[in-house]
């Protein structure tokens, strides 16, 4: 559990998959997450402090992306075009045993991150993947009419499409004096 240790650490494909054969050889059907419990103010990285020191929720969230990314198997991309914005997930995440478990939890991470830099619920207007996103986390029950299960799908279009002015949205904490300070780190 060395891994778990560094908040700045990446778990590579095995350490994620061991991760849930342990969780779900106890009581599957109680896992289950609910709003805001996927971060807690103790697991804030400098990567999140980056993101808070943004002026909006878009800003935040490229930051917040180019960040994550660095050394990790897993990548996501963020595309913005004709009004909406997509975060798209690469298609490494199929080489996960729990791969949608790992999307579940990523979604939900994502909105719960969302609502604590702005206060307000920001959902995507559309979710498409070829995996099962239902029956883990809290968040189907609020977008299971946005959840578009796609089975013939190519592996790198698991996406979460937003429309744009929904992320154009000042967050509560922005100080570019502190950002500048974080993204020299």
């Amino acid at each position: 559990a060395e891994f778990l240790s560094d908040p700045n650490g990446r778990l590579d494909h095995h350490s994620h998959d061991l991760i849930w054969r342990h969780l779900l050889s106890y009581k599957p059907e109680q896992i289950r997450l609910n709003s805001n419990e996927s971060l807690q103010p103790e697991s804030l990285s400098p990567v999140v402090l980056v993101a808070m020191s943004c002026t909006t929720l878009l800003e935040a969230l490229e930051a917040l992306i180019a960040l994550k990314n660095v050394g990790s198997d897993i990548q996501f991309e963020l595309q913005k075009q004709a009004g909406e914005v997509t975060i798209q997930i690469s298609d490494a995440v199929n080489d996960l045993e729990y791969s949608r478990h790992y999307l579940s939890l990523t979604l939900q991470h994502l909105l719960d991150l969302i609502f604590w830099l702005t206060g307000i619920e920001v959902l995507p207007k559309r979710i498409v993947s070829d995996k099962n996103l239902t029956g883990l986390f809290e968040y189907e029950d609020k977008l299971s009419h946005i959840i578009q299960p796609e089975s013939n799908l190519a592996p790198e279009n698991q996406r979460a499409i937003f429309n744009a002015e929904d992320l154009n949205i000042a967050l509560r904490i922005s100080n570019p004096l502190i950002r500048q300070v974080l993204e020299q780190q």
